[in-house]
């Protein structure tokens, strides 16, 4: 008799959706946008990564179904409220958005226009702009909203798949969703606020943390691979093997995503080479295959002729261009960290939440750091490199609200209804205030022609990565 050989399994099918929900806008630029040649190459490589992780890969529902039901409803709702279907209105970041899903449809790829070269984090924006291609460039809110709920969905499973009551696993999710600083006493402090109804997130003036909420509906392109990054990194964390290639990978695929996010992601990366080893974590032969063969290509499209963006020390770069916004100083810092971090600080200390420490530890020191560095002129840097350590922030707060006893679970219930107002108040002004509609914006709504602009999403130069290239 053969016996059978015992496989050890070491990804989720949770898992393995959540890489090719990220890897999917990666494949299609290296087959629609870059040379022949480099996409071939790159492709080849993601493919054999993803079959070693197919191979490790349970393939039975991590989760009952009715948690996955709940999953789904709860995560279609909180899209929905983002805005653009049923009446309920977009924040003025669609502009963007939109603008950009229909130069993408419109246009035959890789995207060369009069304003020259697209080039852009595209991760978010490649999948539904295919599928509106099919369209003809049209129900561009609709397939975006459903591109969004997929990966909303996909990253509230990985949350609660190991939770086994429907009721604690409903905590988590919306302490998620109703999480934030405590940016209404902030602005109560400065009196300052950016002029749209119910956005106090910029109390501060030269940097904003926003709230998850804030995130789904101003920059999902932002939001979502920060957060699917965090829980394949968690569950990295706990699993009993690493697949060579799989952190340059992951980190590749977020990047296309958002740059920024993946910078705020690195400091995750360091539990995990503390478990696995350099070798297996990060110098391992594929993952240098697939940071040479498919990162560096990337990096360049990236970075070809960005133009000049404000950088560099916060005290070096005070001020944001926001009009007679406060600027940094000493004390402001002091009081930002407070007011944004400090009352999840005191849950982490007091109800000790079931999450790697390590990951607590780095949420609170890189939301700490961020502030110390600026790029954009809106302070972009510190925005966006911070989803990750909210997220974590927020989930500590989900957990320790179930597994903490009373009276101490009074501390993180508290910590969420002090912020509660905030992305209360993001739902309410799409659906009670907001009368926009941006499905057909153009670039030119996005930048009115201004050549200044326009060098955040095209290159007047060749690039080099794609085909094509004038």
């Amino acid at each position: 008799m053969i016996k059978q050989k015992n496989v050890s399994y070491d990804y989720t099918i949770c898992d393995f959706l959540s890489l090719v929900y990220l890897g999917l806008p990666v494949f299609i630029f290296f087959v629609c946008f870059s040379k022949m040649w480099l996409g071939f190459l790159a492709i080849t490589t993601l493919s054999y990564i993803l079959y070693k992780v197919i191979k490790k890969t349970q393939w039975k529902s991590d989760g009952n179904i009715k948690l996955l039901f709940l999953v789904f409803v709860v995560s279609s709702i909180w899209v929905l409220l983002s805005g653009g279907l049923f009446g309920i209105s977009q924040n003025y970041d669609w502009v963007k958005h939109n603008a950009i899903l229909n130069v993408l449809s419109h246009n035959p790829w890789p995207v060369n226009t009069e304003d020259g070269n697209m080039r852009y984090y595209l991760g978010w924006y490649l999948t539904p702009a295919l599928v509106m291609k099919l369209f003809n460039g049209n129900s561009g809110i609709l397939i975006s909203s459903i591109w969004s709920l997929i990966g909303v969905v996909l990253f509230f499973w990985g949350v609660v798949s190991n939770i086994k009551s429907k009721l604690n696993a409903s905590i988590v999710i919306f302490a998620f969703i109703f999480f934030s600083g405590a940016d209404n006493i902030g602005y109560l402090i400065t009196k300052f606020q950016v002029d749209l109804p119910l956005h106090f997130e910029w109390w501060a003036g030269w940097i904003e943390y926003a709230s998850n909420t804030t995130s789904l509906f101003w920059v999902q392109q932002h939001a979502i691979p920060g957060w699917i990054g965090i829980t394949i990194l968690l569950k990295r964390l706990d699993s009993n093997n690493l697949q060579g290639g799989l952190l340059a990978m992951l980190l590749i695929f977020i990047a296309f995503w958002s740059p920024f996010v993946a910078i705020g992601l690195l400091p995750f990366v360091m539990p995990i080479l503390s478990r696995f080893g350099l070798y297996k974590s990060i110098v391992n032969i594929e993952n240098i295959i697939v940071s040479v063969v498919v990162g560096l290509p990337i990096v360049l499209y990236l970075l070809s002729n960005t133009g000049e963006i404000i950088s560099g020390p916060i005290w070096s770069n005070r001020c944001t261009i926001i009009p007679n916004a406060p600027c940094f100083t000493i004390s402001s810092f002091f009081l930002f960290l407070v007011l944004e971090i400090g009352g999840a600080v005191l849950v982490m200390v007091t109800c000790k939440p079931n999450i790697p420490k390590s990951f607590l530890i780095i949420s609170v020191v890189s939301l700490c750091l961020i502030p110390l560095y600026t790029v954009g002129p809106l302070n972009d840097f510190a925005m966006r490199a911070s989803i990750p350590g909210i997220a974590v922030l927020a989930l500590a707060c989900g957990k320790a609200l179930v597994d903490t006893n009373w009276p101490k679970k009074l501390i993180p219930l508290l910590v969420v209804l002090i912020g509660i107002g905030i992305p209360l108040g993001e739902m309410y002004r799409g659906i009670f205030i907001l009368k926009t509609d941006f499905e057909k914006s153009t670039i030119k709504d996005l930048t009115g022609g201004n050549k200044i602009f326009l060098q955040q999403y095209f290159s007047e130069k060749s690039i080099w990565v794609l085909r094509d290239s004038k």
